[in-house]
């Protein structure tokens, strides 16, 4: 190969626009559902009286929802059991990743709104 055909430039982008439109619209969904989630969590502690209460409820559904990513993505399973079921289709498998990555996202954002939480509610 000649270096000038090695060093040909190419129009094609790492992220298409449309890929990183749909992400921005997938992370904006999901903090919809995290607002909704520190709103219910919020209301929860005031009408009980107490502003720790909005740690324990959110730090909680934070952790559901890792355990629920790890459960569809296959993490808590030996080897052998996700090799037997790879065999899924194609489309159902692209699914699960799919909502597994957005469960693992709301659940890091609850965990991270827990922890600012404690760090300027209770500190």
């Amino acid at each position: 190969m000649l270096p000038a055909e090695r060093a040909k430039p190419t129009n094609k982008l790492l992220y298409p626009p449309h890929k990183i439109n749909e992400a921005v619209e997938r992370v904006k969904s999901l903090l919809f559902i995290d607002a909704g989630i520190f709103i219910i969590a919020a209301v929860t502690a005031f009408l009980k009286g107490e502003l720790g209460f909005i740690i324990d409820i959110i730090g909680l559904t934070g952790l559901i929802f890792f355990v629920m990513a790890g459960v569809l993505s296959g993490s808590f399973a030996s080897g052998d059991w996700v090799r037997a079921n790879y065999e899924d289709e194609f489309e159902e498998r692209e699914e699960k990743n799919r909502l597994s990555k957005n469960l693992f996202f709301v659940g890091l954002f609850n965990l991270a709104i827990s922890v600012l939480t404690y760090e300027f509610i209770l500190q």
